[in-house]
C-alpha cells in the first residue's frame, strides 16, 4: 500500500531521533565540563552547536546511504541547514566575537567596529595571497579556468584532510597515553604535584605583572594634566584592577615580566598616553588579570585533586568495609572507591 511505512525506516528514524537527543546532551556536558568559569554565554553556545553538527555526521550518514530510505529532500534539507550555519559560524560569527573579545576598545561599538575591520584585513590578506598563487600555478601548469577551478577544489579537500591527519594523530597518542597515566594513582599524585608547583610560579609571575602594571598605571595618573583627553579610558583601565582589590597578591613587580616588554617601555616614557597605548594596555590589564584568575582556580582543583588522590594511596593498604554494611547511602561511594582503588588501573591499562 501507498500509505504504508516501511518498519526497517520507523526504526531507522526513531534512532536518529534518539542519536540527535543524545548526542546534544553529551556536547552540553562537554561544554560544562570544559569550558573556564568566565566563559561568555555567546561562546558556549556556538561550541555546542559545532559540536552537535559534526557529531551528528555519525548518525545522519549511516540514514543517508541505508538503502531502504527514501527521505526524498528531507535530509538534504538538514545537510543543507547543518553545512551553511557551520559556514556562517565559521567564517563570520566565531571570527567576529574572537576579535570583539581579543578588542582593547573601551566601548561595544568600538569593539565591534575593530573587529569588523580586523576581519575584513584578514580575509583581504588571504584572498590575496590565494589569488596570487593560483594564478601563479595558471601560467606556470598552463591551467585552464576547469583544471584551475578543479584544482583549487583539491586545495580545499587537502587543507581539511591535512588538519583532520594532524588532529587525530595528537589524538591518538594523547588520549591513550593520558589513560596509561591516569590507570596508576602514583602517576596522577606525581603529576598533580608536577602542575601545582607549574601553576603556582606562573601565578606568581601573573601577579607580579599585575603589581608592576598598578604601579605604572598609578604613576601616570598622578601625573597626568587635568587637560587630558582619555581620562575616562584611564580610569576604565583603574577599574579593572578592583577584581584584585581583596587579593593579597604577595608581590613587589622585581620579578615581572611584564617590565622586559615593549609595552612597558612605552608606558615608562609615556606622560600622557596616547588611545591606542591605553587600549593596547587594557588588552594587557585584561588578559592577566583573567590569567590570574584561571591560574588560581586550577591551582584550586590541582590542590583538591591531589589531596582525594593522597587519601586513595593511604587507603589501598587499608582493608575495605563490605558494600552491604555502609548502607544504601553508602554503596555509590564504595563503589567509586573500588573502582579508584582496583578496577580503574586495569581498565584503562
Amino acid at each position: 500500500m501507498g500509505g504504508t511505512i516501511d518498519p526497517h525506516q520507523v526504526s531507522l528514524i526513531s534512532w536518529g531521533v534518539l542519536a540527535a537527543g543524545l548526542v546534544l546532551v553529551v556536547s552540553v556536558w562537554m561544554t560544562y565540563i570544559f569550558a573556564r568559569r568566565d566563559c561568555p554565554l555567546v561562546v558556549r553556545v556556538a561550541t555546542i552547536w559545532c559540536w552537535w553538527c559534526t557529531f551528528s555526521i555519525i548518525y545522519l550518514l549511516p540514514i543517508d546511504l541505508a538503502p531502504s530510505m527514501r527521505t526524498g529532500d528531507v535530509l538534504y534539507h538538514i545537510w543543507n541547514f547543518m553545512y551553511w550555519t557551520s559556514f556562517i559560524l565559521a567564517w563570520t560569527i566565531i571570527p567576529i566575537a574572537w576579535y570583539y573579545y581579543e578588542a582593547g576598545d573601551f566601548t561595544p561599538w568600538s569593539k565591534f567596529r575593530t573587529a569588523i575591520k580586523s576581519n575584513i584585513r584578514f580575509y583581504l590578506i588571504s584572498a590575496t595571497l590565494l589569488i596570487a598563487f593560483l594564478v601563479y600555478i595558471a601560467v606556470e601548469a598552463n591551467m585552464t579556468g576547469s583544471h584551475l577551478l578543479g584544482f583549487a577544489i583539491c586545495l580545499s579537500n587537502t587543507w581539511g584532510l591535512t588538519l583532520y591527519v594532524l588532529l587525530l594523530g595528537y589524538g591518538l597518542v594523547e588520549v591513550p597515553r593520558s589513560y596509561w597515566y591516569e590507570a596508576s594513582l602514583e602517576k596522577s599524585l606525581e603529576f598533580c604535584y608536577y602542575k601545582a608547583a607549574e601553576t603556582h610560579d606562573l601565578m606568581d609571575r601573573a601577579a607580579d605583572d599585575l603589581v608592576s602594571t598598578r604601579q605604572i598605571i598609578d604613576r601616570i595618573s598622578r601625573n597626568l594634566s587635568g587637560g587630558y583627553a582619555f581620562h575616562n579610558q584611564l580610569k576604565y583601565i583603574q577599574d579593572r584592577f578592583e577584581a584584585i582589590e581583596n587579593v593579597d597578591l604577595k608581590m613587589d613587580g622585581n620579578l615581572s615580566d611584564f617590565s622586559e616588554t615593549t609595552l612597558y617601555e612605552e608606558l615608562k616614557e609615556a606622560k600622557e598616553p596616547s588611545l591606542d597605548l591605553l587600549k593596547k594596555t587594557n588588552v594587557h590589564v585584561r588578559n592577566t588579570v583573567r590569567k590570574y584568575f584561571r591560574l588560581r582556580d586550577t591551582l584550586e582543583d590541582t590542590a583538591e585533586r591531589g589531596a582525594w588522590l593522597q587519601s586513595l594511596v593511604a587507603r589501598r593498604s587499608a582493608p575495605l568495609a563490605t558494600l552491604c554494611s555502609q548502607g544504601a547511602s553508602g554503596v555509590c561511594s564504595g563503589m567509586q572507591l573500588r573502582w579508584m582503588l582496583y578496577w580503574r588501573g586495569p581498565t584503562f591499562k
